[in-house]
């Protein structure tokens, strides 16, 4: 039986973060509701919040990413 993979929790904390300024970026970029108030608008701020919610989340993935490449390579060599 394999061992589950484990982030460290900083970066699961960036992951969550990161989701939900994305989630946020696609509420406002398909005007479902307005949830960002109006004096803090800027041009461009849906792509803002879209692209760093991916810049949070992508350090995240490439730890899972990286370890279980390591652990396959680990499992292959005789």
């Amino acid at each position: 039986m394999s061992q589950p993979l484990k982030a460290p929790l900083p970066l699961l904390i960036l992951d969550i973060l990161g989701s939900v300024l994305m989630l946020w970026g696609i509420i406002e970029h398909f005007e479902i509701v307005q949830l960002m108030p109006e004096a803090w608008r800027f041009p461009f701020y849906t792509p803002v919040l879209l692209v760093s919610g991916l810049l949070l989340i992508m350090p995240y993935q490439f730890t899972i990413v990286l370890e279980a490449l390591r652990r396959r390579n680990s499992n292959t060599k005789p």
